[in-house]
């Protein structure tokens, strides 16, 4: 059962700190109808446009005989617009190139950040050193948390909880925490972990902040990552860039994970637990937003219902938004661990072409370590590709990493990374790893292939899928085979199947996996209840 509590929109309104806003991208076809051809869809666009957050009096068309996107001055001018206002429109408008922009683009022209957006038909044009928004701000308090408790007939309990909250302040300011419980009994084995993670003060400027606290690495919203590195501090002073407060919510991945019974995966990191997740008979998705930010080694428990540990295996979460904005930052602090003095800066830029992130970590005598990535999203032939590579550096030896996602609707997408000698220092400690990944869509059917190799497994996996609709009833139908990653034996495979029925707030489940030469199965059933409070899901 858990419980959880929304309140994210109207804390942020309550607290009121200043940030800037920022598109989500979408991977969206966009087509010219039968019968047109490119100029003339293009010409019967207009473009509902805004200045400085103020709708403007009248649209904003494109002219394919003059080649660039035009308006009405003299309507403009009617309704209060000023000279100084049309001649800034004019000078951002003939600068941007709407020709070569698909679907949508952001540009900076003259210190003007311009976001146009062709499917949504939507123009804005905002001063690029009046961005944040101050409002006043006041008193207030905003609460999350999460509950999830376990039991079973053989002397097993387990209880899970965790929680943020926001503490709106005056004067651009507000407080943040993060607290967990952690409890597990199973027959004369009782363990307990609990605290407050992470805390801190901030302070907002007009376009920098100041934030005093303490981060631990179990808190996967305290902060952007734009770069592995990404130590917890005991205490800390960080002094940033608003826009390095920006936070891509896109997941920077799936981790796959093959279970052999129905229980829970739970992840260490450094030997402490930083999340528990629901596993199923089979395989499972996990999505690296669920988890910190960072590149760093975890240790993996599959727990039964009845509390006992099926399987244990490393692997390397590699949870990074490369690039992401502008932004830069200094912080000092002492180490979460071993309590010495650490110096932390890093910054991250991005351009028409590309985007690129660092970040430098300087500890106690020699220990020293830097990375440096850039990123180049683009299409080519119709195919979106984006290759980033990586390069970190220290007292030990200089390392590296390289990423790939390419991919459009027709072909199917394919993902693809590299880590060599990452333990660069003993700030960063790592290891080689390597991944792949590729899915396409064939009619009804979706076909996924995995391949994973760590420091101590090897793993492929092939996964087909069904979606079914029909009455009321969404059901979703898979079923693999995974070579590798349950032990070194000439068995070591497993066959699964999933299945998962959802009428309304009513989901059931059904998984049988066939692993060691056994025919495990499994089932479950859910329901939520929603009032004013929150969501409540119950299950079995």
């Amino acid at each position: 059962m858990a419980k959880v509590i929304p309140g994210w929109a109207t804390g942020l309104l309550l607290l009121a700190p200043s940030a800037a806003t920022y598109a989500e991208s979408a991977q969206i076809e966009y087509q010219v109808p039968a019968g047109f051809s490119d100029t003339e869809q293009d010409t019967s666009i207009q473009y509902l446009a805004t200045l400085d957050s103020k709708p403007l009096p009248g649209p904003v068309t494109w002219s394919a005989k003059d080649n660039r996107l035009s308006f009405n001055e003299a309507l403009y001018r009617q309704n209060g617009v000023s000279t100084e206002q049309i001649a800034l429109l004019n000078k951002v408008l003939a600068n941007i190139p709407y020709a070569v922009c698909p679907n949508g683009c952001d540009y900076t022209v003259g210190g003007q950040v311009v976001s146009l957006d062709k499917v949504k038909q939507s123009l804005t044009i905002s001063d690029g050193s009046k961005r944040y928004v101050q409002p006043q701000t006041m008193m207030g308090f905003i609460h999350n948390q999460s509950l999830d408790v376990r039991t079973a007939s053989n002397d097993y309990q387990a209880v899970s909880a965790f929680g943020q909250g926001f503490i709106g302040l005056p004067a651009q300011s507000y407080g943040y925490f993060n607290w967990y419980y952690n409890e597990n009994h199973n027959y004369d084995v009782h363990t307990t972990d609990q605290g407050v993670s992470t805390w801190y003060l901030q302070k907002n400027f007009a376009s920098t902040y100041l934030r005093g606290g303490r981060q631990d690495s179990r808190d996967n919203v305290a902060g952007s990552v734009n770069t592995s590195l990404n130590p917890s501090f005991d205490q800390f002073v960080t002094l940033g860039s608003q826009d390095n407060l920006k936070r891509d919510n896109q997941s920077a991945g799936k981790m796959v994970l093959f279970a052999t019974a129905d229980g829970d995966y739970e992840f260490y990191r450094d030997g402490r637990l930083i999340r528990r997740v629901p596993a199923v008979i089979g395989r499972n998705e996990i999505d690296y937003n669920q988890l910190p930010g960072g590149f760093y080694n975890v240790e993996i428990r599959l727990v039964n219902r009845s509390g006992q540990v099926v399987s244990t295996e490393n692997q390397q979460i590699a949870n990074i938004n490369y690039g992401g904005g502008t932004g830069w930052y200094l912080t000092l602090g002492k180490e979460l661990d071993t309590e010495h003095t650490l110096f932390n800066m890093g910054a991250s830029f991005q351009t028409a072409w590309f985007a690129a992130s660092s970040a430098l970590l300087k500890g106690s005598g020699n220990s020293w370590a830097m990375e440096h990535n850039l990123t180049r999203p683009m299409q080519v032939a119709d195919v979106d590709v984006t290759p980033t590579v990586g390069l970190m550096a220290g007292e030990k030896h200089v390392g590296g990493y390289a990423s790939l996602t390419a991919g459009n609707q027709q072909l199917g997408y394919l993902t693809a990374s590299q880590y060599q000698n990452t333990a660069v220092s003993t700030l960063y400690p790592a290891s080689n790893s390597t991944t792949f990944s590729y899915s396409r869509q064939f009619g009804p059917t979706r076909l996924g292939y995995n391949y994973s190799r760590f420091a101590n497994s090897e793993r492929h996996q092939l996964q087909s899928s069904w979606n079914w609709r029909g009455n009321g009833v969404w059901a979703v139908i898979s079923t693999g085979v995974q070579k590798g990653g349950f032990n070194d034996s000439n068995n070591n495979y497993g066959l699964f199947l999933n299945t998962t029925i959802m009428l309304d707030r009513n989901t059931g489940t059904l998984n049988a996996a066939y692993y060691g030469g056994k025919l495990h199965t499994g089932g479950s059933y859910s329901r939520e209840f929603e009032d004013s409070t929150g969501t409540t899901y119950a299950g079995v």
